[in-house]
């Protein structure tokens, strides 16, 4: 699967397609997150926000949201709070269902992390 998203940022890239390619970065970084390896997950944000450094749009919240949770995997709370927030906001702006419900994932889990575990848990709740 990483070979194959890893395939698709290049031709994406190569083929002017940068959201597109934005997106395969995010769930590369998404991977990565998940198997705790940050600093790749990282690595993968910033080529994604590269592509759409000039565009905000949803395909930049989804790379917000993964900034978010890297910087709060690594214990940078306050950081991870502004990117996951704003991500919630590209993602109430285009409307995107993926994207609302990936933000609200990660701010339910930031919640539990600042010690407002209810709260975390009732955002999380509401997901299901």
């Amino acid at each position: 699967i990483r070979a194959a998203r890893r395939g698709q940022v290049d031709a994406g890239t190569a083929l002017g397609e940068a959201e597109d390619a934005a997106v395969c970065a995010h769930w590369l970084a998404f991977i990565f997150l998940n198997r705790g390896d940050l600093a790749v997950a990282s690595s993968w944000v910033d080529r994604g926000l590269e592509l759409v450094a000039d565009r905000e749009g949803p395909e930049r919240g989804f790379l917000l949201g993964a900034q978010g949770m890297v910087a709060m995997f690594s214990g940078d709370l306050d950081r991870a709070e502004l990117l996951i927030t704003e991500a919630g906001r590209l993602a109430d702006q285009y409307g995107d269902i993926d994207l609302t419900v990936l933000s609200r994932l990660s701010h339910g889990h930031l919640l539990m992390q600042q010690g407002h575990a209810e709260e975390g848990i009732r955002l999380l709740d509401s997901l299901l």
